[in-house]
């Protein structure tokens, strides 16, 4: 979700890994909800295989196995 207010300022709801240092966590002391935990689920068809299709496999594997959330 992306909005824009009055004022101009972009708020996004993104993975902490991804705010930058000019950007700045918005918490629940500012009016903003805190937001429940989530899940990524990648599903796959047995059937059908691919090179592709295993390579972002392990890309997600590796990068959310390190992820801090």
């Amino acid at each position: 979700m992306r909005t824009e207010d009055d004022t101009n300022t972009v708020i996004s709801v993104m993975m902490k890994s991804s705010v930058t240092a000019d950007m700045r966590e918005l918490t629940t002391a500012e009016g903003f909800p805190s937001l429940t935990e989530f899940t990524i689920r990648l599903e796959r068809s047995h059937l059908k295989k691919s090179a592709i299709i295993n390579r972002r496999e392990a890309h997600l594997m590796a990068r959310f196995s390190a992820e801090q959330l």
